[in-house]
């Protein structure tokens, strides 16, 4: 995406009528994965299978790393499978039947953690500038 070096936007396309829409859309599309993918985790009920496990330490690994280097977008992309595995599985559950079973788990605090990973994601994703302090 076009802009400034120390906001972390590195692209090197020119100027065009179109680099303003595709912007808009790659950041909202990025946007509602996250969104998607937190919530998806936070009311996935199989938090007590070796899988999960393994999934919650991969993330947090990633977040962590993330959270140092959250300019570079390159150590973003090993998440996108499991990004798009948890948005994938909670848009299932929402448009699927009310008689299907759900691997997920609708609760109240359930949608709180949701909301707050979300936050959290979306934070890393957007604060670069912020954060860093890198930008005049």
């Amino acid at each position: 995406m076009q802009g400034a070096a120390c906001a972390g936007h590195l692209g090197a396309y020119a100027p065009s009528a179109l680099a303003t829409p595709i912007g808009w859309l790659a950041a909202a599309s990025h946007s509602m994965l996250l969104i998607l993918c937190a919530f998806g985790i936070a009311l996935w009920k199989s938090w007590r299978r070796p899988f999960a496990v393994f999934c919650a330490l991969y993330l947090g690994y990633q977040l962590v790393l993330f959270l140092g280097l959250h300019v570079m977008e390159r150590y973003f992309f090993q998440m996108q499978p499991l990004l798009c595995g948890f948005a994938g599985s909670f848009v299932a559950a929402i448009i699927a039947r009310k008689d299907a079973p759900s691997a997920l788990a609708f609760t109240r605090w359930r949608w709180l953690a949701g909301s707050l990973l979300a936050a959290l994601l979306l934070g890393l994703a957007w604060l670069g500038p912020v954060l860093d302090g890198n930008c005049p």
